[in-house]
Order: C-alpha cells, then structure tokens, then sequence
C-alpha cells in the first residue's frame, strides 16, 4: 500500500494527535505528560523505547539484518513561553504557554512515522 494512502487511513488519528499536543502544551525541560503521551503510542504498537534525558524519548526499531543500517527520526517537543492568540476548538489550555513553533507538529509526524517502519517491517528491506 503506498504511504499515502497508509496516511489517509490513519488521518482523523493525527488529527486528533496533533490537537493534543496543542492544547497541552509544555516548556523547555516540562514536557513530562508529552513524553508520556509519545510513549503510550508506542506501548500499543509494542515498540521498545527508553526515556532520555528529563522529558525524551528514544524509541528502537530493529530489523533482522539491523546491525549497521539505522533510521533516525527526531522531533522537537517543546512549546514557547507565550499565550496561544488563535481562537479555534483545540486552543492552548495552558496559560502562558503555546505550540505556536510548530512542534507539535513534530510530535505528530514523527510518532506516527514509528508505526510506518514498524508496521511496514524495516526488517523486510535488509533480507536478501
């Protein structure tokens, strides 16, 4: 199945991802609940992951000839110390703290992108 219509299966989800991640914005070091979020996605896609630093995430995909071939995705997770001035039904909740950087659309693309390599079997592209 081509990516993009993987992608229109899995719309209305990031959708609704996306919002999350922008009425919940965290600071700079303060994204516990966005770490969490990220690593409850991948508790139901059973892919194995440790927490970084204070707030990251490092998730590992392995295929069965893995040893030298490595994808890396990363995403910025922080928001900006400043109030969210769009009106629309999934606003900032936190005062004083906004996705107006656009992370949260990091957050968005990359989680998901772990389902891809995972669901499309990355191990499958190493056999010979």
């Amino acid at each position: 199945m081509e990516i993009k219509n993987q992608i229109k299966i899995i719309e209305d989800e990031l959708i609704q991802l996306r919002r999350y991640f922008h009425e919940n914005p965290e600071k700079s070091w303060e994204e516990h609940n966005t770490q969490k979020k990220i690593m409850e996605y991948l508790d139901e896609l059973d892919v194995p992951y440790i927490a970084s630093t204070k707030t990251g995430v490092i998730a590992t995909i392995r295929g069965k000839k893995s040893d030298d071939h490595i994808i890396g995705i990363r995403a910025d997770i922080d928001a900006l110390p400043m109030d969210d001035l769009v009106d629309c039904e999934y606003k900032s909740k936190v005062s004083g703290c906004a996705h107006t950087c656009g992370h949260d659309c990091d957050c968005t693309f990359a989680v998901p992108a772990s389902r891809g390599i995972y669901r499309r079997q990355w191990s499958s592209l190493h056999e010979k």
